[in-house]
């Protein structure tokens, strides 16, 4: 499970890296959004405090059945995608 959690922040850095080190020198230039640093500390807190609660809650094994009801929903989200990207 970490490897899983390493690898979607490690996507959503390099999907958001410029954004986020915009909001970084804003945050440190101004006085008045220097409390958006403390944010990801706080989070990341509140994760640790709470990890044998989400370790309970995210299941371990997928209920998904196995088919073609997932080929379906792989095909229904792609168009999904397809489609928002072309408006």
């Amino acid at each position: 499970m970490g490897v899983k959690a390493a690898a979607m922040v490690s996507g959503i850095l390099a999907t958001y890296h410029q954004d986020l080190a915009i909001i970084a020198n804003e945050a440190i230039r101004s006085e008045l959004c220097n409390h958006i640093l403390a944010i990801p500390v706080i989070l990341g807190y509140l994760i640790y405090r709470k990890r044998k609660m989400l370790k309970a809650v995210i299941p371990l094994e997928s209920n998904k059945p196995k088919g073609k009801t997932i080929l379906n929903n792989e095909m229904l989200g792609a168009l999904t995608c397809l489609t928002d990207s072309l408006h």
